[in-house]
């Protein structure tokens, strides 16, 4: 997405290379282009040899513009403002367009930046693209109720505060008034048919939005300061004052984007589909009840709504989409509805503050970097539902200590959990085929990794940087497996990597395992599957018996076996119970 300064940067070097250098006659200090026998254009004086470094001289001060112009005995008529004509003018502070003039050409008035007082006639039907772009100090515009048509950018980065759309007007093209943002009250008349969604984009103080009410494609109903579609009820554009009414049933995409000072919305049981960056950057926003209708969040909904602390989503929805709350670094607490059946790329990525989330066991897929930079995020359970972990999905959750991966999992992306520096322990479940690369990149507070006999292929530098991976659980034939480069680079290799027997001796042959020094076949010992005290590859309620009777007799040889130690608290407790409860019921 572009920034608006990008934005407005881009059309500058454009519009500035746009040169009109060549003008019939002048009059009173006024430039002028023969149209035909009886009409002329205002333009740009031509460069002269006398202008200085090639640069023709600009339009100043308060400059009145004729009805009628005389030249070589002939009375021409003054009909229109030609394209560029007061292209960056920047002395220029006043200008009075006569009644004579139908048409304002294009980048006409483009950065004026010192325009303050502008009149137009009432004669004008176009207002063409650019046409006053840039012109930051113009606060008001009188549009006469003759124009027809506004041209896309028209008034882009304006200093308006108030603009009437007359009932002449049918069309506005794209980003006309984008940028304006000191606009806080606009008027649309009965005749305009059509408004594309970005017309007023980045006009952020917007307070009043009225519609006439003979239009017959738009409305403002219940005093609501929006503009509705009629037909469909979708709520287009909203304002710092609006208040939904209670027949909306769409909230149209950007229909409150970048409005920071909005600090609370109310959402009627009547809507059901929130748009594509409805709510991108209302960074004042601290909650959102989202009604049981709801049925679709789309994408960027809340992107960088860095105010939310916390968010239900209802029932009713069934995905969480790409940026859906990417950015919110204020959002410590997110519940997932149960019809939940993908959570979409980079959906939490940024929740720096986000402590809990349950992933419901709706849930197939996480999508690629879906919690990217969720730096406070202590635990995940992964349910058994999933069965791809993507690329990126938990990259850099540095505050992530426990992940319980469920097994129906089949592949773990690359840098999956790359920089997830709080984990200590890792049970890849035997449903898993595929590490990806970098997967445990840098995950340096690793200690204990169990690889089933399932996985036949890890990627490059899957656990390149694990500084204290000390204890390797390895079930799988290292022939059967396709490892690749720099796997286990920097990987303490006087650790213990626990093999099953028949393959001790192809382990100190294969290139990739054949450095580690200390290769045991005491993998039955060494097991430790956290919660499965009964080693039997599943977590069950016999296993929460196993624990419960292993607190209650200290003695109990399981209760020194750390899989019992579910909180890696050292302590095998009450606390412990419930994880592995917890564990159970999330797979």
């Amino acid at each position: 997405m572009l920034t608006m300064k990008k934005i407005i940067l881009t059309l500058t070097l454009a519009l500035s290379a746009i040169a009109v250098t060549a003008h019939d006659f002048e009059a009173d200090g006024i430039y002028y282009n023969i149209l035909d026998d009886s009409n002329v254009e205002v333009t740009c004086p031509r460069v002269t040899d006398d202008d200085a470094d090639g640069v023709a001289a600009k339009y100043s001060g308060n400059v009145v513009i004729p009805d009628n112009v005389t030249y070589d005995g002939n009375s021409y008529t003054v009909s229109a403002i030609g394209a560029s004509a007061f292209n960056q003018c920047y002395s220029l502070t006043g200008v009075s367009v006569p009644n004579s003039v139908t048409k304002i050409g294009f980048s006409a008035f483009y950065c004026c930046s010192n325009l303050t007082n502008v009149s137009l006639g009432n004669s004008l039907t176009t207002i063409s693209d650019f046409a006053f772009a840039g012109c930051n100090k113009m606060q008001e515009l009188n549009i006469p109720n003759s124009v027809t048509t506004i041209g896309e950018y028209a008034f882009n980065a304006c200093g308006l505060t108030g603009i009437s759309i007359p009932n002449s007007v049918t069309t506005i093209g794209k980003w006309a008034f984008f940028g304006c943002n000191r606009l806080s009250s606009i008027k649309i008349g009965e005749s305009l048919t059509a408004i594309d969604r970005d017309i007023f984009k980045g006009c952020t103080n917007l307070a009043e939005i009225e519609v006439d009410p003979d239009n017959n494609t738009y409305d403002s109903r219940d005093a609501s300061n929006a503009i509705v579609e009629t037909a469909t009820n979708t709520l287009l554009l909203g304002s710092l004052s609006t208040v939904i009414p209670g027949s909306v049933k769409v909230i149209g995409q950007g229909a409150f984007s970048g409005y920071e000072d909005l600090t609370d919305i109310a959402i009627p049981a009547s809507v059901s589909i929130i748009g594509n960056y409805a709510f991108m950057s209302c960074t004042a926003l601290t909650h959102v009840d989202i009604p049981l209708t709801v049925t679709s969040i789309g994408e960027g909904t809340f992107y960088n709504c860095t105010g939310l602390t916390s968010m239900t989503v209802p029932g009713s929805v069934t995905s969480i989409e790409t940026l859906t709350f990417s950015g919110c670094k204020a959002l410590k607490n997110v519940s997932l509805g149960d019809s939940v059946t993908t959570i979409g790329n980079s959906a939490f990525a940024g929740c720096t503050s986000l402590t809990d989330v349950v992933i419901p066991r709706s849930v197939t897929k996480i999508d690629p970097a879906a919690f990217d930079h969720c730096s406070s995020l202590t635990s995940i359970i992964i349910p058994r539902s999933v069965t791809d972990i993507e690329v990126y999905a938990f990259y850099k959750c540095t505050g992530l200590k426990r992940v319980v991966i469920g097994n129906s999992v089949m592949r773990i992306g690359d840098m999956a959990f790359g920089g997830c520096t709080g984990l200590t322990s890792v049970d890849i479940p035997c449903s898993v085929t595929s590490i990806g690369g970098l997967a445990f990149y840098n995950c340096d507070n690793l200690k204990f990794v169990s690889i089933p006999a399932s996985v036949k292929t890890i990627g490059g530098g899957a656990f390149q940087g694990c500084t204290s991976l000390t204890r390797i659980l390895a079930y799988m034939d290292p022939h059967s497996v396709k490892t690749g480069d720099y796997a286990f680079m920097n990987v303490p290799k006087d650790g213990t990597l626990h093999v099953q027997p028949q393959y001790l001796t192809a382990y100190y042959s294969v290139k990739e395992w054949r450095d580690f020094r200390n290769i045991s076949t005491d993998l039955d010992e060494a097991y430790s599957m956290n919660g499965d005290l009964d080693r039997n590859g599943i977590l069950d309620v016999d296993d929460v018996n196993t624990l419960v009777n292993t607190i209650i007799n200290p003695n109990d040889p399981a209760g020194h076996n750390t899989a019992a130690d579910l909180d890696y608290s050292g302590i095998v407790d009450v606390d412990d119970v419930n994880a592995l409860v917890n564990i159970i019921l999330g797979l």
